[in-house]
């Protein structure tokens, strides 16, 4: 699961949001990107997680996409159109 980085004027929270991620270098044996969002205001983290790469192994990394996505969710739905 890659995520493309993202960035708005969430009307909701009345300031810049910006998401995005990296990946452990190829050297590493961590097989996850990990991913945040951020009020460019504030610098203050919104919501961030560690995702695996592919699909999730388990029902603990299902329940991290799960619930990354839906706060992500939350809070891009404020974005600017």
């Amino acid at each position: 699961m890659l995520l493309a980085p993202e960035y708005c004027y969430s009307a909701t929270l009345n300031t810049c949001i910006y998401e995005s991620g990296w990946v452990p270098g190829l050297q590493s044996s961590l097989n996850f990107q990990h991913m945040a969002a951020k009020d460019l205001l504030t610098n203050q983290i919104l919501v961030d997680a560690n995702l695996p790469l592919g699909d999730p192994e388990n029902d603990s990394q299902r329940r991290t996409v799960e619930d990354y996505k839906r706060k992500r969710e939350e809070l891009f739905r404020g974005c600017a159109k």
